[in-house]
């Protein structure tokens, strides 16, 4: 068969630069298609975790820290 669409059969070096374009175009789109899921379900992951953490801290962002720390007077190291 002359333009066989297969590898091993004879056919145009067209033909069957076509087909590898067609190939890799395939593939290329598969990837952008993957890579575009992961962006998003990170941009989302970030985002759902800024607001649960939100809700714990009662909407601020950074730790609180208090504003005394209570320390008893009595604290000795001793050393045997």
């Amino acid at each position: 068969m002359n333009g066989g669409y297969y590898p091993g059969e004879s056919g145009d070096i067209m033909t069957k630069l076509i087909l590898f374009i067609n190939s890799f175009l395939s593939y290329l789109l598969v990837f952008v298609i993957i890579t575009a899921l992961v962006i998003v379900a990170v941009i989302l992951g970030v985002k759902w975790k800024k607001h649960s953490d939100a809700g714990r801290t009662g909407g601020v962002e950074e730790p609180v820290m208090p504003e005394s720390v209570n320390v008893s007077e009595d604290v000795s190291v001793s050393k045997d």
